[in-house]
């Protein structure tokens, strides 16, 4: 109840029992004004208590507390890595010393440093080093040649480049993927070591946005498949990580073999009615919202076209939509994860 909602309840009840409504500008229509307003925030103080309460409402550091209730903590964000390789200088000779914390950069100003000490060894020309982003998150993965900028050279070195992109930068855990894996704890509890304890604990490892456990052929043979969100494979450290922390806590008889889901394209076309005059920035939110949703999707989930259309019409200026593509709901096999793959917002009739 709203403050006005809680004055009339008062006056109202106040008539029934003195038999006259009181007038506004009476000392007692000041107190009821006074106490309806204390009572407004109350209510709305119990109503946000409850809905903090509830895994299904909570957000933020009540999300996080409730999670605690069950072992499970928000993923932190993880650096991208990769490799920078450095040029030996023309004219130098001899070994090259390259320390660890190494600055470069690409273009934009993201900032990668080198993780060990290195050197490029008297007459080789150059020295690949293995590097991360200075910054965690999904900023810091960067495409092949893209850091080519030294922030201080090493002395003999003339330039840097990286060979391969920077992969497995993953901003921290929102609130959404800890409230499914939350769900699922509640849903699918962890008894012993099993295969829900293989993958709550795959679902926790930095790197890692969701996971799926099935059984081999052989008694004992599991394998477990992750994701990660926004990028078509799992990066190989992350999972030689995973697989050696799973294989400190399994079971004596157990083979656990942790490998990458198969990513599987998926093509989205929508067309929408919405004003000529605002149709590109429409366009361009949807089709952000349909790439997040489907980069986030969990191993094994599949997608309904009713969820696409859903996210057109979340828009105020759509006033109607068409799913083109996919045809028919999106499906995804126990081993395998759906991401975005082309994407069209087009104009009905346009």
């Amino acid at each position: 109840m709203n403050e006005q909602e809680f004055y009339r309840a008062m006056t109202a009840r106040y008539s029934a029992l003195s038999g006259f409504v009181p007038d506004e500008a009476s000392d007692i229509a000041l107190r009821f004004h006074a106490l309806a307003g204390e009572l407004a925030d109350f209510s709305a103080r119990l109503d946000e208590a409850a809905r903090q309460s509830d895994p299904l409402t909570a957000k933020g550091e009540a999300l996080d507390a409730l999670a605690a209730l069950r072992g499970i903590s928000r993923r932190p964000a993880a650096h991208a890595a990769g490799e920078l390789t450095f040029t030996r200088a023309p004219g130098t000779a001899g070994e090259v010393p390259i320390p660890a914390g190494t600055a470069c950069a690409a273009p934009d100003g993201r900032v990668y440093l080198t993780t060990d000490a290195g050197s490029i060894p008297a007459g080789e020309t150059s020295a690949t080093l293995a590097a991360r982003a200075a910054l965690a998150g999904r900023g810091g993965n960067a495409a092949a040649g893209s850091v080519t900028l030294p922030r201080r050279l090493a002395a003999g070195v003339a330039a840097v480049e990286n060979g391969a992109p920077f992969a497995g930068g993953t901003d921290a855990e929102g609130d959404d993927s800890l409230r499914r894996r939350l769900l699922a704890a509640w849903a699918r509890p962890a008894n012993g070591v099993n295969g829900e304890s293989y993958r709550a604990a795959a679902e926790a490892w930095p790197g890692i946005g969701s996971a799926a456990v099935c059984a081999g052929e052989r008694p004992g043979s599991l394998t477990v498949y992750a994701a990660a969100d926004g990028a078509p494979a799992v990066p190989e450290a992350v999972l030689a990580g995973l697989s050696e922390a799973l294989g400190g806590m399994r079971a004596p008889c157990d083979t656990v073999t942790v490998e990458s889901a198969e990513a599987v394209a998926a093509g989205v076309s929508i067309e929408i009615e919405a004003p000529a005059e605002c149709f590109s920035e429409v366009r361009e939110a949807l089709l952000g919202r349909v790439r997040e949703t489907l980069d986030r999707m969990p191993v094994g989930a599949g997608l309904p076209v009713a969820r696409l259309c859903a996210l057109a019409m979340d828009r105020e200026e759509v006033t109607n939509c068409r799913v083109l593509l996919p045809a028919a709901d999106l499906a995804a096999g126990p081993a395998q994860v759906l991401r975005a793959g082309e994407l069209s917002v087009t104009r009905m009739g346009g």
